[in-house]
């Protein structure tokens, strides 16, 4: 599997991997992915709960985010003046 993913940024490794390492037939550019299994219904059903705790804390984390970003800005451009 890694080989595969490696196969686009690396494609000759992956090429000796997949032949000489691995002995597999054929090229590494032109086999398939694996075949996924079924998905498991029972992780698809949305959690209400954990929808309505998600929806309380992305507000909180965006106003966290922003303060602590310009906090680091203030301190950058006083680090920057020499203070």
């Amino acid at each position: 599997m890694s080989t595969l993913l490696v196969a686009p940024v690396a494609p000759h490794w992956a090429e000796e991997v997949w032949t000489a390492k691995l002995q597999r037939p054929g090229c590494v550019i032109t086999a398939g992915w694996p075949a996924a299994a079924e998905p498991d219904m029972v992780l698809q059903v949305p959690f209400p709960s954990a929808n309505k705790r998600a929806q309380h804390l992305r507000p909180r984390m965006r106003r966290s985010l922003k303060l602590s970003m310009v906090a680091n800005v203030r301190l950058d451009v006083l680090a920057s003046w020499g203070l």
